[in-house]
């Protein structure tokens, strides 16, 4: 009878140092006697592959057990191949999921290299490229800058357009996409990737304006949460992550009566203690409105990254008027020591 094998147990069988990173593993890329703990990383589902140090991929898990047991024991491959299981179970499951739509890489034919509208920003060329932005000449984008979002498979899934006429009464952003999906920028530049992987601690701002602000000042363990409410992708996200310490910085909206993004700030802290524990969150707002805001005034990200500006919830406040939901109210009980 033949046995069957997870694809963890067969990689691991053929010397592949695997670590648990959620719907992933990462490990050193043992087809060329590499030893970054981190270069490969894995989809525990498939198998399907990337390698971030050779910037390759992605790769069917076939092509790593290939390279791996080399060509003299190719005849091998076949029966090696048969003994894994896909998802834990040797018969296929059929599955209906809605997909993402996904948009032609030749669609960033249409972004021109003009940079000028957030270089008066203080953003650089450099910093710009990373993002693969440009100024849009047609379609849905037109006249507006625009940021491709990837997927975890490097595949384009969305846009997101900053109008840069300010004149104009269009909406300052607009999204193309389901926007719930996006986790952003990890999988825009391997740099992104690598930074929020290695580093204790992520940050979590609002908008892409934060995410170049933070960037051009070499902060690029950050995730963009597109609004108000953390998405269940980027949860799903930092839990696959790990941090030590997550950040919670939207912006500040001092000059205004009500200070949405700390009252938002304060309550996806309390919904993200339903996953991590009260001692790795933090809300830690920008300097000035927002990041945005500190790049055009020319303040200094690494004081306010070792500044001690952390807002501390207390359990005792008042949050009647912030409206918080039963879940929420739970939650808070966490806070109290």
């Amino acid at each position: 009878m033949k046995s069957n094998h997870t694809i963890k147990e067969s990689l691991e069988t053929i010397g592949y140092r695997l670590s648990d990173c959620g719907n992933c593993w990462r490990s050193n890329a043992v087809y060329r006697s590499g030893d970054n703990p981190t270069a490969l990383m894995i989809y525990k589902d498939t198998g399907v592959w990337y390698d971030f140090v050779e910037n390759i991929g992605p790769f069917p898990l076939e092509k790593l057990i290939r390279l791996t047991i080399g060509d003299d024991n190719i005849d091998k491959l076949g029966t090696f191949l048969d003994s894994i299981k896909i998802n834990g179970n040797s018969q296929p499951k059929t599955e209906y999921i809605e997909m993402d739509k996904i948009y032609p890489h030749s669609s960033l034919e249409s972004l021109f290299p003009n940079y000028t509208f957030y270089n008066k920003r203080n953003i650089s060329d450099d910093t710009l490229k990373l993002y693969k932005s440009g100024l849009s000449g047609d379609g849905k984008m037109y006249r507006r800058y625009t940021f491709p979002i990837y997927n975890d498979y490097g595949q384009i899934i969305g846009f997101s357009g900053r109008k840069i006429d300010e004149d104009s009464q269009a909406p300052k952003w607009k999204h193309v996409g389901r926007k719930t999906k996006w986790v952003y920028p990890l999988y825009t530049n391997k740099e992104f990737l690598e930074a929020c992987y290695s580093s204790d601690d992520i940050y979590i701002v609002e908008s892409i304006g934060d995410s170049l602000a933070l960037t051009e000042n070499g902060i690029k363990n950050h995730l963009v949460s597109f609004g108000l409410k953390l998405s269940s992708s980027v949860v799903s996200t930092l839990l696959a992550l790990n941090p030590k310490r997550i950040f919670i910085s939207f912006n500040n909206d001092l000059d205004s009566d009500v200070n949405r993004g700390l009252e938002s700030s304060i309550k996806n802290f309390l919904d993200l203690l339903s996953y991590f524990d009260k001692k790795k969150l933090y809300i830690k707002p920008p300097s000035l409105n927002d990041f945005g805001d500190m790049q055009l005034s020319n303040l200094s990200f690494q004081d306010w990254v070792n500044d001690d500006n952390i807002y501390h919830i207390n359990y005792k406040s008042d949050f009647s008027s912030m409206k918080l939901s039963k879940s929420q109210l739970k939650n808070l009980s966490n806070v109290k020591k």
